[in-house]
Parts: structure tokens; sequence; C-alpha cells
């Protein structure tokens, strides 16, 4: 018997439930303790890492489980510097994710915009 054929099922009801966070696994000593972070949590503590950096006006940070996507807007109008920046921004972000201790931390992709919106 197919669908609609015979019995009665009575109206079919779906459950909605919230998506689970993504989350990023930290290194543990004891494989019983599972620790990790929240995606929103990593891109959080690099964003303010971020905007630490000298130059750096605002940023915007996207974390996928295996890849890390940061735009930092620079204030010098001076596309000469953007590489300076570029290198501070990229070493601010790497080491915060090295404090974190992620296992596997995301790639890095840096991008600095030196004009104004």
């Amino acid at each position: 018997m197919g669908w609609g054929e015979g019995e009665d099922r009575g109206p079919q009801v779906a459950e909605l439930k919230p998506r689970r966070p993504g989350r990023l696994v930290t290194n543990s000593d004891d494989p019983a303790i599972d620790t990790a972070y929240t995606r929103r949590g990593v891109a959080q503590a690099v964003r303010t890492a971020v905007t630490e950096v000298d130059g750096v006006d605002r940023t915007a940070v996207t974390v996928r489980r295996r890849a890390s996507a940061w735009h930092a807007h620079a204030v010098t109008r001076e596309p000469s510097l953007a590489p300076s920046v570029r290198d501070s921004v990229t070493h601010a972000a790497r080491a915060r994710l090295d404090a974190l201790d992620l296992r596997r931390p995301p790639k890095l992709a840096v991008r600095i915009s030196t004009r104004s919106r």
C-alpha cells in the first residue's frame, strides 16, 4: 500500500529544530574531554586581534570548517602601504588562531582594502 491508500495515518507533522552551531575542536591531552569553539567565537577572537593592528579601521571575518576569510579596511589611502598592513594582519590572525590551539586550524585568506566604501 502507498500513501493515501487504505488506512488513514492522520496529519503529518514536521519538527523544526535550530541548526547546531558549527564547532572547531581544540587539542586536548585527554581523549575523554571534548572541547571546542563555535565558529562565531573564533571569528570574534580573530576580529578582535585584527582590529588591534595599527592602520586597520574595520574588519569582516568569515570562518568555515576548513577555511576562513578576513577583509580588513586600512585607514591609509596609500596602496603602497597595503602589503605591510597585510603582513601585520596575517601575523595577528595567525597568532590568535595559534593561541586558540585548534586541532585543525582553518586556512587564512586575507584581503586588504585601502579605499573608502
